[in-house]
């Protein structure tokens, strides 16, 4: 029919068409109406892209996450995409409420969840509602839920009253997903469960990426079970079918193109109106309502999204008679827009304006257009059923379409024909008695159920035997009869390797079979007639059938009876006795009395399968632990925390507390730790019970001690994290049969496991922060610690703890305060006498506490070190402290506020304080001379106050309190009880007083600041709390004034004031020759021995008198922090500070930090220089630059101690007084300068005075205009004190001194008599200028004690020296003439040399040493080739002097040598000859002399040739080479010549022979001989003489002919090409010895042979071969040349 739309309004039109849109819906009064459909049309420009806002704001503002971007999908819009969130939790809301998709945001962020969900009422199970969900899946991606074993999925079917198991295609779709153009999606499903269980949602992209999360499910009895469906019934319309579910609810739905699609039961279903905006409350079950209908054309099977988009946007739901009212139909001049802004809202108008092109854009005009035009919406006989199904009351959310099948077609019924009138006819029928029988079988099967008593777990292994009471009989005739007919035995079994283990198991089933038969007999028989009928057919039919319903109703009797036998019999089987009884108890349980016990009657019902308990009593213990402090033995009042761990069969390793353990160790009330069972069986009880999932086995571990308390660590030198158990102490137990009902007491001695850090392998632990190893056995319980980590602490460095059985001991955390020491200006530790004579090391520190100390255990009060004792009594700890007299390493301090607790002494920079108890301390450096007070309890202490003084610094016998901020003194605690007070005068001539608190550490003020510290508890990992301080001590610093006079002639006149004299600084005890002093008994350093040390009878301008120009390390230096003082120093030397202290650069900074060194300091015309910030110790002050005209002051001491008056450079620490800053003060005279001459004659060869009387000079002075004066002189030797002379001689030691002084001037000095040995040059003099400038030597001693300054002059001089030469001659190979090789001499190049010295050759300087001892080589000599340096290598062994003398000198001729060598007898001798040639023994002896002093080089006075006849002696005048002849010079010319090596045939044969031999007679077997050299015999073919080798029965060979060839070109000398290769030599004939000889002086293969280039005799071969030509009868001739070589060798 059709139906034709009315006007009506539309706004029941929108209330449909925005169903299941993309956005939440409005309310209905914001729904657009026709009156507002203008201003609701979008506006769009330029048909521009939407963006990623505008997207989100119209298609996805209902998801959690604001997407970040999107991709057009296959429908047209829009896919958002964004980050990928997972999640999986309880289903606690309705998924879709036509508006809003409720995706919970909390679970998306969440990595786990545990829920918890109580059993359904009357059940062992329950029904968990789940829930996944994802958002922004990636496209093809997929997602899988991963259920444990036992847990079933349901069919959304199920109702409360009956659950269905999902099949298994309902189940895939539930547990997988795969995720097509969604931007989210989200699944809810109910499953079943019988115990906890952990849930997995696992997410796949195709790119790879996974995601996953879990869920806990924890099932209770006392929380509320899940609901589900009720079968509220079916309210169907009369016509219509049957719906396919009665209740249900929203299961799925998910984001696609911007619309939300849902599954209704998880089947694809529809919206079919509007619901409410707002927060779901509950997941509600809608009932179904009525059935509707589709259009063909409205539903597509399988395209879910377009369906939707037709039903709703194409107005579809008309169909669905869903409206109360049709919208109105357009009038035709209304355009088609206004429609659309009327009937649809605003994201549908969007999605129309900006994807015109998409599915739902296009549904959506289309349906517009239809009703514009008025078209009537047709209902044809086919389309789809649709079933409606509305929510629950006050649920105002939409109403829900699933569609069904298929409408079918009409039916038409067919006519029914006539037919005619009928007659009539009977029959008669008899039927006999009937018998019947029957049986039944019956199945009695016993299920066990074995548990524990307390636990209630599963208990496997039991053995239970099940007898029956009866096992046959008979019952109303019939009989039956039991199989089998005995008892049956059942081990229980069952446990399952998962987290059901100790649920599952104690298992096992028994079935016995009861069949029963019977047989019966009806008692009568029955007959009759049937009639009338039309024919006798129909008769005999109708008489047919009446019997067989006789026979029917008699066999129903017989059969009757047999029902009746067989109820009886059922009747009385219907229930069976049986003993249940327990044969063998497993391992951990004993027997059980009572209705559950190990033995009982239990009755079964025929045809059951039921679970018949039985319990096992399971062993136990109790575990207690009494927490202790190991010194004081009393229990710790702080909190331990204990971790238990639990054997875990299934997973094979102890488990934490947790999941299936659930013990704890808890503290009670008094004080101790038990194990507390949270199970929900348990009650809190404190009995830990044996299962066999626990086998027994547990593991106690203190997490974490006691604050105050070190943890109970495996090894205590290594501890590991705090609260951890890892590398933790482990205490393992077993419940046994003998633990059964005990309490195990926990000690320290029962110490038997190790937890590891690491999985490596063996027994496991799963410690809640990993699986580690975890090992067991014998341990000793005690703890030994190094209490002193810094190993420079006093006292105990050392403690163990004794374990105990029955107590649980804790050692305390110790403290430990180390103090590094300082330089205060140097901000860092200096070594000893770094600055000045100080030490930082020896200073003492007292340790004072700051509060009362209490003892950590909590009970033991404020620390009394004499209280706290071992076994027997004895004190564990003690303290050092310095006395008032002595160290006392004894001591036990109580530990209250102002008690000294211990004191210490800095070493090697450092002190320490170590086995501290935690608490607040102070410490303070003690000074020199305090007395420390002492109560009637032997403690020392502090009184809190200090003495007042007067204007000289002693005691007025008043006292004031030290002031404090309240909790820590801000006075010094020694205040004014100084060591020492300084008296002195300031320049105005006032009296000064400096007080010094004196630090133990010699040279150093104390550091006046009390240093206060912490000693704070951290945690269990430190065994030893360490604070470090630094202290910083200033150096005692003085100053000295210094005034500087000239003593003119030593009368009492007045004093000149001398400026200009310039001083250093030294300090005493860095000077170089400190250990040559003499110490006084203070330790000071005597001032005569440092002078006699540095005084000089002789000295020159270099060192002075007293020379310290070597001690530069010694100059003294200072470490200053304050800057500007130093600056403020400085600037009094310079002209803007009038000079006002002296002159110089004053204090400099060194390469070191704060470092300040003294630099020279000058007198200023007052005379004065003044000195501040001179460092504790001992200084000389020298004056180092001398004015013109004076001597060298004499040094003086300056010491800085206590006595000094305290410079202002010097500020300790904390101080508060000012230092006076006054000097100490000295006068210092000078003398004039007095001068003489001194002249040193100098070997320049040796570098030494030459130590030869008499050598004669004369002086001359010369004036300014150039004109000389000879200087004459009193002449001491003569005896005449009148006698004048002007030569002067040196002395033995070739010193000459003028007897007089000489005046200042220029002067000239000439020799005029040298020494012998010398050469003197007449060019050589030497001038000097003597002026006060210069002032080379002093000569002390003089009868006025009076130095005199000497001037030093050296005169040089060379020593004459002698000339040899050598030459090589030999024969060399020149030409090829008529067959034979020409040789002719020629100087050779490559022989070598050695000079020898003959008898000890001295230096000629009379110093007694040599220049070569008898037999010494002198030099190793090598003649060259023409041009080239001939080599010599001198071998200097006995003086060290220059040998710059030593030379060769070379002409450019070949094989010529000169040589250059002191005068004295030489050796020389040849050891090596040149190549080719033979050593010669020939030897020289040359003698080489002096006679007169102007000879530099000499010729030899005597040469001897030592010949093969006998010594030649050649004697010679001494010539000076310079004025020798050509002829001279030649005839010293040394000689050696060498014999060329010769080829050699035999004795008096020069050339190349060859011995013929016949073969059979020698043992030549060799089919080659010649061929690659000798074969066999080698001794008779190996070249030279060879005739010996030739056996003595061997037959010689006449009459063979033979030539000799060259093998290579072979070149002369001069590199002239004699022979070519190949050129024949010479022809010979073997005569009767069988000797062919060659008369030819052949050339030896040259020395550069095959490396080098060149051609000459040097690289020719040596290579010859012979060619037989000829034999003798009835022998063959040699076919293969005969190589010959002749090698240099």
């Amino acid at each position: 029919m059709q139906h034709k739309l009315k006007r009506r309004l539309s706004a029941a039109l929108m209330a449909g068409a925005m169903c299941c849109t993309m956005i939440p819906i409005a309310s209905a009064d914001e729904i657009a109406t026709p009156e507002t459909a203008d201003a609701a049309v979008p506006k769009v420009t330029d048909n521009a892209t939407p963006d990623i806002s505008q997207i989100t704001e119209n298609l996805y503002n209902d998801l959690p996450d604001a997407p970040t971007g999107s991709y057009l999908g296959s429908m047209g819009l829009p896919v958002a995409t964004g980050e990928t969130k997972i999640s999986i939790s309880a289903w606690v809301s309705d998924l879709y409420d036509g508006a809003d998709a409720h995706l919970d945001a909390d679970a998306l962020n969440e990595d786990e969840t545990t829920i918890t969900i109580g059993k359904n009422p009357d059940a062992n199970y329950a029904i968990i509602p789940l829930l996944v969900q994802t958002e922004y899946p990636a496209n093809g991606a997929t997602a899988e839920v991963v259920l444990p074993e036992g847990v079933e999925v349901l069919s959304y079917a199920s109702t409360d009253a009956g659950l269905i198991p999902a099949s298994d295609t309902e189940q895939s779709k539930i547990l997988h997903q795969t995720y097509a153009e969604q931007s989210a999606a989200a699944t809810g499903f109910y499953v079943k469960a019988f115990s906890d269980f952990t849930a997995q949602f696992v997410y796949a992209s195709p790119d790879g990426t996974t995601l996953q999360k879990s869920i806990h499910v924890q099932l209770s009895d006392e929380a509320a079970p899940t609901q589900l469906y009720t079968d509220n019934g079916v309210a169907t319309l009369a016509a219509g079918p049957t719906p396919p579910y009665a209740t249900g609810k929203i299961t799925s739905i998910a984001k696609r193109g911007g619309t939300w699609l849902i599954w209704f039961n998880g089947q694809e279903a529809y919206c079919c109106s509007h619901g409410l905006n707002g927060q779901p409350n509950g997941c509600p079950t809608y009932a179904f309502d009525h059935v509707s209908r589709l259009e063909p054309g409205q539903y597509t099977p399988g395209n879910h999204y377009a369906n939707q988009i037709n039903i709703w946007g194409g107005l579809g739901q008309l169909n669905l008679d869903m409206l109360d009212s049709k919208p109105v139909v357009m009038s035709a001049d209304n355009v088609h827009t206004d429609l659309i802004s009327e009937i649809y809202d605003e994201t549908q108008q969007w999605i129309i304006a900006n994807y015109p092109d998409s599915y739902a854009a296009q549904t959506y005009v289309a349906a517009a257009e239809e009703l514009a035009n008025g078209t009537a919406v047709q209902s044809g006989e086919n389309g789809y059923y649709t079933y409606i199904y509305n929510p629950p009351a006050g649920y105002a959310w939409q109403i829900v379409a699933l569609v069904g099948e298929e409408i079918a077609g009409g039916t038409e019924i067919p006519d029914v024909p006539s037919s005619p009138e009928p007659q009539y006819y009977s029959a008669s029928w008899t039927a006999p008695a009937q018998s019947a029988s029957g049986s039944f079988d019956l199945t009695f099967t016993v299920n066990t159920d074995k548990v524990q008593l307390n636990t209630l777990e599963k208990v496997d292994g039991a053995v239970i035997t099940v007898t029956p009471s009866r096992t046959g009989g008979s019952v109303d005739g019939g009989s039956w009869k039991m199989t089998p007919a005995g008892s049956q035995t059942i081990t229980t079994s069952g446990h399952t390797q998962d987290n059901n283990y100790h649920l599952d198991g104690g298992d096992g089933s028994a079935t016995w079979t009861v069949h029963y038969e019977v047989s019966k007999t009806s008692t009568s028989t029955l007959s009759g007639q049937e009639g009338p009928f039309t024919s006798q057919a129909e008769a005999d039919v109708a008489a047919e059938a009446a019997k067989n319903a006789a026979i029917n109703q008699l066999k129903n009797e017989a059969q009757g009876m047999v029902d009746a036998a067989i109820a009886s019999a059922r009747a009385q089987l219907a229930n069976i006795t049986f003993s249940y009884d327990e044969i063998t108890i497993p391992h951990g349980f004993d027997s059980t009395p009572g209705a559950l016990g190990s033995h009982q009657l239990i009755t079964v019902p025929a045809n059951s399968s039921n679970d018949y308990q039985m319990q096992n009593d399971e062993w136990s213990a109790k575990v207690s632990i009494d927490k202790i402090d190991s010194e004081t033995k009393q229990q710790i009042h702080g909190d331990a925390e204990f971790a238990i761990f639990e054997w875990d069969t299934v997973l094979q390793r102890y488990i934490p507390t947790g999941g299936y353990n659930q013990y704890k160790v808890e503290r009670q009330s008094d004080g101790t730790y038990k194990v507390i069972n949270h199970s929900g069986y348990a009650n809190g009880s404190d009995n830990v019970y044996f299962t066999q999932r626990n086998e027994g086995r547990f593991v106690i571990v203190e997490r974490r001690a006691p604050s105050g308390y070190y943890g109970d660590w495996t090894d205590v030198a290594n501890p590991g994290t705090a609260g951890s158990v890892l590398g933790k102490r482990a205490y393992a137990f077993e419940i046994t049969k003998a633990l059964d009902g005990q309490t195990i007491q926990l000690g320290n001695a029962d110490y038997n496991a190790d937890v590891g850090t690491a999985n490596e392998g063996g027994t496991l632990i799963d410690t809640g922060e990993g699986i580690v190893s975890i090992t067991f056995g014998d341990r000793n319980g005690d703890k030994a610690y190094n209490t002193d980590p810094t190993d420079i602490a006093g006292n105990e460095k050392s403690y163990t703890m004794r374990a105990d059985s029955v107590t649980m001991q804790n050692d305390r955390t110790l403290g430990s305060i180390t103090l590094s020491k300082a330089d205060l200006d140097a901000a860092r530790y200096l070594a000893a006498g770094s600055n000045g004579d100080s030490t930082l090391e020896g200073a003492v520190y007292d340790l004072y506490a700051a509060e009362d100390i209490h003892h950590p255990d909590g009970v033991s009060g404020i620390i009394d070190y004499s209280k706290i004792t071992d076994a027997s009594g004895t004190p564990i700890w003690h303290t050092t402290v310095l006395t008032n007299g002595a160290w006392k390493s004894d001591y036990l301090p109580v530990l209250k506020k102002d008690n000294l607790v211990a004191s210490a002494a800095i070493k090697d920079g450092k002190l320490a304080f170590s086995n501290l108890y935690l608490g607040r301390y102070y410490l303070v450096e003690r000074a020199t001379g305090i007395v420390i007070p002492v109560n009637s309890n032997g403690q020392y202490y502090l009184s809190g106050q200090y003495p007042l003084l007067n204007k000289k610094l002693e005691p007025t016998g008043r006292y004031a309190s030290l002031a404090s901020n309240g909790t820590e003194y801000t006075d010094y605690v020694y205040c004014n009880q100084y060591s020492a007070v300084a008296e002195s005068r300031a320049l105005d001539g006032s009296k000064t007083y400096d007080g010094y608190y004196l630090s133990f550490a010699k040279g150093y003020l104390c550091d006046e600041v009390n240093h206060y510290q912490s000693l704070t508890y951290a945690d269990e990992s430190t065994y030893v709390v360490r604070t470090e301080d630094q202290t910083q001590d200033e150096v005692l610093k003085s100053g000295f004034s210094l005034q500087k006079l000239v003593s003119t002639t030593g009368q009492p006149s007045p004093a000149i004031k001398l400026g200009g004299a310039g001083f250093k600084v030294y300090r005493v005890s860095l000077l170089s020759k400190a250990d040559q002093f003499t110490q006084n008994a203070d330790g000071s350093y005597d001032a005569a021995s440092i002078l006699n040390a540095y005084r000089k009878s002789d000295y020159d301008q270099d060192t002075l008198k007293f020379d310290f120009s070597d001690e530069e390390q010694a100059v003294a230096t200072m470490y200053e922090s304050d800057t500007t003082a130093v600056n403020r120093y400085n600037a009094t030397l310079t002209a803007d500070g009038d000079f006002a202290n002296g002159q110089g650069l004053g204090w400099v900074p060194t390469n070191n930090a704060q470092e300040y060194r003294l630099s020279e300091i000058f007198t200023n015309e007052e005379g004065i220089l003044r000195v501040q910030g001179l460092p504790y110790g001992q200084y000389i002050v020298v004056e180092t630059t001398v004015p013109k005209d004076v001597f060298q002051a004499e040094p003086f001491l300056i010491t800085v101690n206590a006595s000094s008056p305290q410079s202002s450079f010097t500020v300790p620490a904390g101080s508060i007084a000012t230092p006076s800053g006054s000097y100490i003060t000295y006068n210092i005279l000078d003398e004039e300068l007095e001068g003489y001459l001194q002249l040193v004659k100098i070997d320049i060869e040796t570098g030494k005075p030459v130590k030869i009387a008499d050598t004669a000079f004369n002086i001359y002075y010369i004036v300014e205009d150039g004109r000389e004066t000879l200087v004459e002189m009193n002449d001491p030797k003569s005896g005449n004190a009148w006698a004048k002379t002007s030569t002067f001689y040196t002395d033995s030691n070739g010193e000459m001194k003028t007897p007089e002084k000489l005046p200042l001037g220029k002067y000239r000095i000439v020799e005029i008599e040298g020494p012998r040995g010398y050469f003197n040059d007449r060019q050589y003099n030497v001038v000097f200028e003597l002026t006060s400038d210069r002032v080379y030597q002093v000569s002390g001693g003089s009868a006025d004690g009076m130095d005199d300054y000497v001037i030093t002059e050296n005169y040089y001089n060379h020593e004459t020296l002698g000339q040899i030469k050598i030459r090589k001659i030999g024969n060399v190979l020149t030409g090829y003439e008529n067959g034979q090789f020409v040789y002719e001499t020629d100087n050779l190049a490559n022989a070598t040399y050695e000079i020898h010295a003959q008898g000890d050759i001295p230096t000629p300087d009379n110093q007694g040493t040599l220049w070569y001892a008898d037999g010494d080589l002198v030099a190793t000599v090598t003649t060259a080739e023409d041009g080239q340096v001939d080599e010599v290598r001198f071998s200097p062994t006995r003086t060290t002097a220059t040998y710059d003398f030593l030379k060769v000198t070379h002409d450019g001729t070949k094989g010529e040598v000169t040589i250059t060598l002191p005068l004295g007898t030489y050796t020389i001798s040849e050891v090596q000859a040149p190549y080719g040639f033979v050593h010669t023994d020939h030897t020289y002896t040359v003698v080489l002399d002096w006679d007169n002093q102007y000879n530099d080089l000499v010729l030899a006075k005597t040469i001897i040739d030592h010949t093969q006849d006998g010594d030649v002696v050649y004697d010679y005048s001494i010539i000076n080479v310079g004025n020798a002849s050509a002829e001279q010079i030649e005839k010293q010319v040394l000689v050696f010549e060498n014999a060329r090596v010769l080829p050699v045939v035999e004795e008096g044969k020069v050339g190349v022979g060859l011995y013929k031999i016949d073969r059979d007679t020698c043992d030549l077997t060799d089919d080659a001989p010649y061929a690659d050299g000798c074969k066999t015999r080698a001794s008779l073919l190996n070249g030279g003489s060879n005739r010996a080798d030739i056996p003595a029965d061997a037959k010689m060979v006449a009459g063979a002919v033979y030539e000799l060839y060259t093998a290579d070109d072979i070149y002369s000398i001069s590199g002239e090409l004699l022979a070519t290769a190949d050129t024949l030599l010479g022809t010979a004939t073997t005569d009767e010895t069988g000797l062919a000889y060659f008369d030819v002086d052949v050339p030896l293969r040259g020395e550069h042979y095959g490396s080098s280039d060149t051609h000459d005799w040097t690289t020719n071969s040596g290579r010859y071969y012979l060619l037989e030509v000829s034999v003798p009868d009835g022998y063959l001739i040699e076919q293969s040349v005969i190589p010959v070589e002749f090698a240099y060798v």
